[in-house]
């Protein structure tokens, strides 16, 4: 459940020693540490390096830009030496200094700190960084991607709703849940909306979400990304050539269910206000009702609905014909209701201009319709601001068109919008030594998921204009997610050396269980609807950046460390596509070797 708070704060800390308050605010991370986290992986989780090294604890592909940052004070200072060898080595592979620049971060992380770059180093391997006489492992490859790649889809597997589960590798297992049909909101009787994803860290399932989490998945399909291996050992009767597509295909099916019979599409299904915090889904005692149909969810269902019956033309026709028929009666509808507003606390949006935005984007690829076409055009003219989120996804239609239209008018303005767009987040990334694409009064509820969908139209831009700097941008956005952050843990379950271990979950809570390859929410310094446990943290003057906690309770930090699908969902594409520009790079050395 997430509701987006208020948009100003004004709040610093004293500068203090930075490496000594660095490694202060670890202790306190680890001391609000979940009672109930996983014992085994509480104890996979060790602390940074003494040298207070904060970088991708993942690791970095090979022609990836490699950098850490370290805290500045007496010891380290401008251009001191580190030096990188193999793992389990002592001769010197490489030699570097620190940067010369010392930067002021002391409004968002209480230091100054400095950045060293070894980006030269590009053979795939073992090493160990060796700075001020501390060695840090870290390793150059994809194997680390390519396993982060698996969970993170994997996680939306675990969140099924109305099915039993027994993972054999996370241990998360329940009966049958949700399968009762609800009462609709304003309506007679009831209906079967069983299915779909439980979005959070609850068991609220709602349509703008899995539209964008389905558009994540068919983007990556579409631009040759999907190709995930079939190893989740799960059984899925679900139709589709992948687990990718299957995926896909379950988020569809729910959100089908979830339009009526006019074309409108309900907004959501839950238990609103009453939540059932520390049960399994087979154990929630209340009575979940589907929401009344708003604007912002026909819009967000015609864009994914249009997409999927491309992406499901060859492999499945039957689905994508009811997929395209599904997608008209929405747009008919949406054209007649273009502001019928939902009553949704938890999710907040002023408007369904985004919305709309790519539902007119999909539906002109659909038709060639010109007054479409005219509209697509307008709103692509006022559409401004590189955004992309849950109250902005209009960046999905924008994309397809910039990649699937026929040349003219509209495509070029599609493409240069993604271009200035992506100028935009590359040059806010360059601002700061985290290379994090948030503005200083940006840590605010889900500041994590803000950053990966920052990466994920960062990379959509790259691979409109293959310009370096949109490319070296969205890696940075997923360094900063791993752990190249002030807080120097990897907000990402089961990945990092140091990472998060107690998210604010259903599994997590109710099962002790961990979900590998599930993204917390992220800092956040903003007071208004924070827990107690976060309020107290703010109190202390805690740095914006550093606002954070892991832990997982019945007064656990919902407002800093609960993930949810549209996030992940972005982790998804993001990984996809730095293991797919991965192949890409491998593939041309490879051919280049055999020419030599």
């Amino acid at each position: 459940m997430k509701r987006r708070p208020s948009a100003s704060y004004a709040h610093t800390s004293p500068f203090l020693a930075a490496l000594c308050r660095w490694l202060s605010i670890q202790c306190l991370l680890l001391a609000v540490t979940l009672p109930v986290v996983n014992a085994a992986e509480a104890a996979a989780a060790p602390a940074p390096s003494s040298a207070g090294v904060r970088w991708n604890q993942l690791g970095f592909l090979s022609d990836a830009p490699k950098r850490f940052v370290v805290a500045a004070g007496a010891e380290v200072a401008a251009g001191a030496a580190f030096e990188i060898r193999r793992a389990g080595e002592t001769s010197v592979l490489y030699r570097g200094k620190l940067g010369a620049k010392i930067w002021d971060e002391r409004k968002v992380a209480g230091e100054e700190v400095a950045v060293g770059d070894f980006s030269e180093m590009a053979e795939n391997g073992s090493y160990e960084l060796v700075f001020l006489g501390s060695a840090t492992p870290f390793s150059v490859g994809d194997a680390e991607y390519r396993s982060l790649r698996r969970d993170a889809l994997r996680c939306f597997r675990l969140i099924r709703a109305g099915v039993a589960l027994r993972d054999p590798e996370s241990g998360i297992e329940h009966g049958p849940s949700h399968t009762e049909p609800v009462a609709v909101e304003g309506r007679e009787g009831k209906r079967d909306l069983s299915g779909g994803w439980y979005n959070a860290g609850d068991f609220g399932r709602w349509t703008h979400m899995a539209a964008i989490s389905c558009s994540y998945f068919m983007t990556l399909w579409e631009t040759g990304a999907g190709a995930f291996p079939d190893d989740f050992d799960l059984a899925d009767a679900t139709p589709g050539p992948n687990p990718l597509l299957r995926e896909t295909r379950w988020g569809l099916e729910w959100m089908l269910k979830m339009q009526n019979p006019d074309g409108s599409v309900l907004h959501k299904v839950d238990s609103e206000p009453q939540m059932a915090w520390g049960k399994a889904p087979d154990h929630d005692p209340h009575i979940s009702v589907a929401r009344g149909a708003s604007s912002i969810d026909a819009g967000v269902f015609c864009g994914a609905m249009y997409q999927a019956s491309r992406v499901f033309a060859k492999i499945d026709p039957a689905f994508a014909e009811r997929c395209s028929g599904a997608a008209d009666r929405a747009w008919r509808w949406l054209e007649i209701n273009p502001d019928v507003r939902h009553r949704d606390p938890y999710y907040v949006d002023a408007n369904a201009d985004s919305e709309t935005l790519w539902a007119a984007c999909e539906r002109w690829l659909a038709s060639r319709d010109p007054a479409v076409g005219t509209e697509v055009q307008r709103r692509l003219a006022q559409a401004t601001a590189p955004q992309l989120g849950w109250t902005d996804p209009g960046v999905f239609g924008v994309f397809s068109i910039a990649r699937l239209a026929p040349p003219g008018a509209v495509q070029d303005l599609a493409r240069s919008r993604l271009s200035g767009w992506g100028d935009q987040l590359a040059e806010l990334s360059g601002q700061n030594a985290f290379r994090v694409a948030l503005p200083p009064e940006g840590y605010s509820w889900e500041s994590a998921e803000r950053v990966l969908h920052s990466g994920a139209l960062l990379a959509m831009a790259y691979q409109v204009t293959g310009a370096a700097s949109h490319r070296d941008a969205a890696i940075a956005q997923v360094d900063w997610v791993l752990g190249h952050s002030a807080l120097g843990i990897s907000l990402v379950t089961g990945h990092g050396a140091h990472r998060v271990c107690a998210p604010y979950h259903w599994a997590q809570i109710a099962l002790g269980k961990t979900m590998p390859g599930w993204t917390s929410g992220g800092p956040n310094a903003y007071p208004d609807g924070a827990d107690e446990p976060l309020k107290a943290l703010q109190k202390k003057g805690t740095p914006p950046a550093l606002c954070f906690l892991d832990r997982c309770s019945y007064d656990g930090s919902w407002a800093s460390n609960e993930g949810e699908t549209s996030e992940n969902a972005a982790l998804v594409y993001l990984i996809g596509w730095m293991c797919s520009e991965q192949e890409r790079v491998s593939a041309r050395a490879g051919v280049a070797a055999a020419g030599r």
